[in-house]
Formats: structure tokens, C-alpha cells, sequence
């Protein structure tokens, strides 16, 4: 078996970026009601967001001495990378193993560069007043969703800043036997070649002018993926770039012009799953094929450039920047690579070679 290293990869991903954790039990109670009463005095009784961020930097105001010293401790903790005393921070019922968080910390760097830069982006205290999970409006254009059962919880949304990529973390709050938790934890790539999601979405809309509609529904779908917050934070930005996408064409459509452009040259794969991906300089397509035998390595390289020579030969290739094919087993799910790996070629090399 194979596995090829990636300069690109398919992400957000967000079932392996994402930690939620379990309802609160109904006899648990309301901890904090007086903390509640006191964030949300005039509107007690309404579902409410409340900001205890200030000034462009997130400077905290003070809620209460345990959250205070929570959050300046969960923050020294991730600056210092110290993954056991993050272990501390999550509620006991996640069931987080230190191995989870040093995946975490370790895809983080992996994409965003090292060192990593930890700051407070936004903090928010939640008041769902009976534990629903509505959203809840943080800001123009915003709304964050709070986890159920828990009629106060705070929502911090932290930034992290390496040389290559920004990111950020959004982390639910909840109070549990006596103290504060971490309750969700969600990674957002939120710069790609270190650019934001309405940059990406400004290059499509010149797509779209340049009568590119397949590039065009690539880079509005890679907008659409920054700017998701993965159930947690909502932006009007995910919307909108999801509409601009499909003014271009359909999903489906979109995967046909794909299948179509590479029917001769894998006409004997069984084609499991086509998707955008987030690739070195751009945005690029991925392709997982099922298989069920081990594939040899030229095996992977010839059919991979040859599938890749067929899209290249489209216009709007010049405007993505490559191919990722990849291969997986019979039993193994379309939504990630399995054991045999794959392999990437830019659009550029598969043109002159």
C-alpha cells in the first residue's frame, strides 16, 4: 500500500476539526443564575448575546474571577502548548484524550505554520434562557449557536495566527460540577494562501466576468468553506458565497463537467467522491476513486497524470491550480482518505510535461 504525500489537502474537514459535547442533564439545574440575572439584566427573560470583548485587540472585560482566570489560563496553556493542562479544560464527559489534542495542536501548525500566535478574538455570553440551541445574533451579519441545555454559556472565539495561515477556535463554555468547561471546540481555517474568504470571492466574481464558471463556482465554494464556523459561528459571508456559487451552475453539474473532462482516461475507476479542496497557491479538485487492490506506486502516478492531462486541457484549469487523486478501499468511507493515500499534481506541471 501507498501513501503519497500532499501538498494540498481537503479541508475544513469538519468532523475531525470538530469536539461537541453531550446534552446537560436535566437535573443538573441552571448554574451561574445569578450570573445570568446580572450579564442580562434588561433582557433576562429574552434569548440574548451579549459581547464582553472590547476594542479591535478582544481585550476582556472582567465577568467573574473563575471565568477570568479560566480563560487567561486556557489561553497560557495553548501558548505554551501544554496539552496537559488542556487536558483539564474540557468537560470530563467529552472523554478528551490527550492524543485528540496533540492532533489538533499538530493540524493547526501543520497548516497555519509554527509558532502559533494565541489571542481573543471575540467572547460572547450566551443566554438561551431555557438551554435551546437558536441561534443567536452576536453582531451584524453573525449569530452564534449555543450548545443544549445550559441557559448561560459563553462563546470564545480565539484567533490563531502562525506565518503561513490565520485560524480560528471557537470554544463553548459551559458550567459543570462547580467550574467552567470547554464544551464544544471547532477549528476554522480562516485564511488560505493567506488570503480571507471575501478575497477568494472577489477572484471568483472576475471568473464569473471572464465567462469561467466552473472556476468560478470553485473559488465561491472555497469562500464558503472559510467563512463556515462549523454549526457554532454563522457569518453572512457563508450564505452569501454558497448563493454566488450556485448562480454559477449546480453541485451536480459542477461534479459532471468533472466527470465528463476525464471519461476516457478513467473510464475503469469507480469514481466515490469529487469535491474542491484547498491547494498550494489556489483552489484544486479532488477525486477519490474506490478500489478494491492495493495499488503500486507507478500504477498511482500514470493514472493520476493522465486523469489530471484531461482536465488540464480545459480553459478553466489555468484558473485552479491542481488535481488531487486519491484512492480508497471498499469498506473505507468517501469522505476521507483511507490507506492507500493518494497523490497531487498542479494543473501547471501536468500542462508541460
Amino acid at each position: 500500500m501507498v501513501s503519497m504525500p500532499s501538498a494540498a489537502s481537503d479541508v475544513p474537514v469538519t468532523d475531525s476539526s470538530t469536539i461537541r459535547i453531550v446534552p446537560l442533564p436535566p437535573e443538573a439545574g441552571s448554574p451561574h443564575e445569578d450570573l445570568r440575572k446580572r450579564l442580562f439584566a434588561d433582557s433576562v427573560t429574552q434569548a440574548s448575546c451579549a459581547s464582553i470583548t472590547t476594542g479591535p485587540k478582544g481585550n476582556l472585560m472582567k465577568v467573574e474571577s473563575d471565568l477570568d482566570r479560566f480563560i487567561a489560563n486556557l489561553l497560557d496553556s495553548l501558548q505554551k502548548r501544554d496539552v496537559t493542562n488542556l487536558l483539564r479544560f474540557f468537560h470530563p464527559r467529552l472523554g478528551v484524550r490527550p492524543i485528540v489534542i496533540e492532533a489538533q495542536l499538530h493540524g493547526i501548525e501543520r497548516i497555519y505554520g509554527k509558532p502559533i500566535d494565541w489571542s481573543i478574538r471575540d467572547l460572547w455570553a450566551l443566554n438561551s434562557v431555557d438551554g435551546s440551541t437558536k441561534g443567536l445574533a452576536c453582531g451584524p451579519g453573525l449569530n452564534v449557536y449555543p450548545l443544549y441545555g445550559y441557559p448561560l454559556q459563553f462563546g470564545l472565539w480565539l484567533q490563531a495566527m502562525g506565518p503561513k495561515e490565520l485560524g480560528r477556535i471557537y470554544m463553548g463554555i459551559v458550567p459543570a460540577n462547580g467550574r467552567w468547561n470547554i464544551g464544544s471546540f471547532h477549528v476554522q481555517q480562516w485564511t488560505h494562501s493567506g488570503r480571507e474568504a471575501s478575497s477568494w470571492a472577489e477572484e471568483a466574481a472576475r471568473d464569473v466576468v471572464a465567462k469561467e464558471p466552473m472556476a468560478a463556482w470553485a473559488k465561491f465554494d472555497l469562500a464558503r468553506k472559510l467563512a463556515s464556523g462549523g454549526g457554532f459561528v454563522e457569518l453572512a459571508a457563508t450564505s452569501e458565497a454558497l448563493a454566488l456559487r450556485d448562480q454559477q451552475m449546480t453541485e451536480d453539474q459542477w461534479k459532471n463537467e468533472i466527470t465528463t473532462a476525464i471519461a476516457a482516461s478513467a473510464k475503469d475507476r469507480e469514481i466515490a467522491h469529487v469535491s474542491t479542496m484547498l491547494a498550494d497557491g489556489g483552489v484544486g479538485i479532488l477525486i477519490r476513486f474506490r478500489t478494491n487492490r492495493d495499488l503500486a506506486l507507478s500504477e498511482i502516478k500514470s493514472s493520476c497524470a493522465a486523469i489530471g492531462k484531461d482536465l488540464a486541457a480545459r480553459s478553466w484549469s489555468n484558473r485552479l491550480a491542481g488535481l488531487r487523486c486519491s484512492w480508497i478501499l471498499p469498506k473505507e468511507g468517501a469522505d476521507k482518505d483511507g490507506v492507500l493515500g493518494g497523490i497531487y499534481y498542479s494543473f501547471a506541471s501536468l500542462r508541460s510535461s
